[in-house]
């Protein structure tokens, strides 16, 4: 098992920190005001938990060792929230914002695209004691957070519908549950939050999402294979 006193206090002159501020700088170069750039894709808390330990081993930890864990899960939030930060004194505003990575859309000045797929494999009890304190923390000290969930296993969209989170996303992971199962979470999001609907999106579901969802508060991100794919789909659904 990873121990807590082995992962450092963030360093900006850390080797790999300087790359990633030295790749940021040579996009943003390249970029000239002409396309949003955002933070990198930030692994949360409890996948950095995962990837220490190992996903057969890291739920363990937070049963054998709690006090340890909970001490490393501030630790590494603190890391995670150094780094975002440094990252984001190098990308210039695009229109007074930034992008929100994955999504190709533009998002408030300094934002984060933050993510937490481990929970897939935590209880309710175990995430709220340990990583969500770490959620609500990341998302105050940002200007925009968004969460991004897969609904194949347990995600904690009921938990952060009071935290400060910009908005929640929740994908439509193929074999998953459809649009139209999903409706009650997505409404209930939507009573809270701006939800973003992302995926490989089937005709089915979208005809179910448009018919559906209220269109306040929703944007939907069609992951799509080619450029007839997506002229079908705005004509369908727009045109």
């Amino acid at each position: 098992f990873a121990a807590e006193e082995d992962i450092d206090d963030y360093e900006c002159d850390e080797p790999w920190v300087q790359k990633a501020i030295e790749f940021c700088n040579k996009i943003a170069y390249h970029s000239n005001g002409r396309y949003p750039l955002a933070t990198p894709r930030l692994r949360g808390i409890a996948d950095l938990i995962a990837a220490l330990y190992g996903n057969n081993k890291f739920i363990f930890a937070f049963m054998e060792n709690p006090t340890k864990t909970r001490e490393l899960c501030f630790r590494l939030t603190n890391y995670y929230i150094s780094f975002a930060k440094e990252i984001l004194e190098h990308i210039p505003l695009f229109h007074n914002g930034v992008g929100s990575f994955y999504y190709n859309m533009w998002a408030p000045t300094d934002s984060v695209w933050h993510q937490e797929d481990a929970t897939a494999l935590l209880n309710p009890n175990i995430y709220e004691q340990f990583i969500l304190p770490c959620d609500v923390k990341i998302a105050k000290a940002f200007n925009g957070c968004f969460m991004h969930m897969h609904p194949t296993g347990f995600y904690p969209y009921k938990q952060l519908l009071d935290t400060q989170m910009t908005a929640l996303e929740l994908h439509i992971d193929a074999g998953g549950p459809s649009a139209e199962k999903l409706y009650p979470v997505h409404r209930e999001i939507l009573d809270h939050k701006p939800l973003l609907i992302w995926g490989q999106i089937s005709e089915k579901d979208l005809d179910w999402i448009f018919n559906k969802l209220p269109s306040q508060g929703l944007a939907v991100n069609v992951a799509i294979e080619s450029i007839e794919q997506a002229e079908k789909i705005w004509k369908r659904y727009i045109g």
